[in-house]
């Protein structure tokens, strides 16, 4: 299963990095906010609702449902932000997305897997156009 983060981006756009500093000020000030929630997956923007949903079913997509012409690859890393930074520049990447995968936690949220505690690893899909790469 991959639980996926909120942060799902274009590839010609720059990754936010405002989500430390949320955290940050949200611990410091007492409150998880937003990274002691779960996360409606339906309510995000695509591709993050088709991978949401695939999650929570279990699935593993190879091809995008909504557009079949891209294919799908995970990849695990350590830290998925400057992994997701390196496939943003790779000719026919067109959407990356950042989560977590293989911990046995159904729904983990942002603190949970950052204490370490529930065993997944930050990973990486990237939708890419196999014609263009």
């Amino acid at each position: 299963n991959m639980a996926v983060t909120t942060s799902v981006h274009s590839a010609s756009a720059a990754p936010s990095r405002t989500t430390g500093t949320v955290m940050f000020f949200g611990n410091l000030f007492g409150g998880a906010g937003a990274f002691g929630q779960q996360i409606e997956y339906s309510n995000l923007p695509w591709p993050g609702d088709e991978l949401g949903a695939a999650a929570q079913q279990g699935t593993v997509l190879t091809t995008s449902p909504k557009k079949p012409n891209l294919e799908l690859a995970t990849f695990a890393g350590g830290c998925f932000w400057g992994l997701e930074l390196a496939f943003q520049r790779v000719p026919g990447v067109e959407y990356t997305a950042v989560g977590y995968t293989q911990g046995p936690e159904e729904n983990p949220n942002y603190e949970q897997v950052c204490s370490g505690a529930t065993g997944h690893t930050e990973a990486l899909v990237v939708y890419y156009n196999p014609n263009d790469t």
